[in-house]
């Protein structure tokens, strides 16, 4: 098996590079040097909302009422009756 991907990439080191891979790189490479290297002036301010939304859904969801969370019983991992067990997640609650 190791013979067959040795010849694949033999195989593959001896094709020719397809020609527009070096006009892509080209290209690439000219936009770049055309460009002066800041981010767009756009991105600060989207950011910036975006944390402004998630500060203000932070705030408003910690003073929302909340369910009284009920006591599970404790966990221990070698009893016969512990809830996560296969047997009582697969039969569910009864």
């Amino acid at each position: 098996m190791n013979d067959e991907y040795d010849a694949l990439l033999n195989r593959l080191a001896h094709t020719a590079v397809d020609p527009r891979l070096a006009v892509g790189r080209a290209s690439v490479m000219s936009r770049i040097a055309a460009g002066d290297g800041r981010a767009p002036r756009a991105l600060p301010l989207q950011f910036g909302a975006l944390a402004a939304l998630a500060l203000v859904v932070g705030i408003g969801s910690a003073g929302l009422p909340v369910a009284p969370v009920q006591a599970t019983a404790v966990l221990a991992p070698f009893s016969l009756e512990t809830p996560l067990a296969p047997s009582h997640l697969l039969l569910g609650t009864r």
